[in-house]
């Protein structure tokens, strides 16, 4: 269960950089639904996931989860993600920018996830009926 937890965020943050990679015309292709903003509707749901998962990792080391540093240091690591993902667009990835408000969006599903951890996690303990 503890190797998961590694294997599964690193998994999630290959998603979200080939996701965030693949040329423009390529995403045009895959919306299915015309909503204003999706594309940030969709960072946000991304980096949601994304915080939920570096908590999981982080709650591993004992120090870090008796800590409240733990909060800033999960949204310290989405945050310099989407930042390096950014950077990756505007440098590597054709046809790619760099946008603020990406960054934004990324930020604030992050913040949501980090802070949903906590119930998250107990629901899906009660839920698989794992026992702490």
């Amino acid at each position: 269960m503890v190797k998961a937890r590694y294997w599964i965020s690193i998994i999630w943050a290959i998603v979200i950089l080939i996701l965030c990679g693949m040329p423009p015309k390529d995403v045009e292709a895959i919306k299915f639904v015309d909503i204003p903003y999706l594309d940030k509707i969709a960072h946000v749901g991304l980096y949601l996931i994304f915080g939920l998962l570096v908590m999981a990792v982080l709650t591993l080391h004992k120090r870090l989860k008796a800590s409240s540093w733990i909060y800033v240091i999960a949204i310290l690591i989405c945050i310099l993600y989407g930042w390096l993902i950014e950077i990756l667009q505007r440098t590597i990835f054709p046809g790619r920018s760099y946008e603020l408000m990406d960054l934004v969006a990324d930020t604030a599903g992050a913040v949501i996830g980090v802070l949903l951890y906590g119930w998250v996690s107990r629901k899906l303990k009660r839920w698989l009926k794992i026992e702490e």
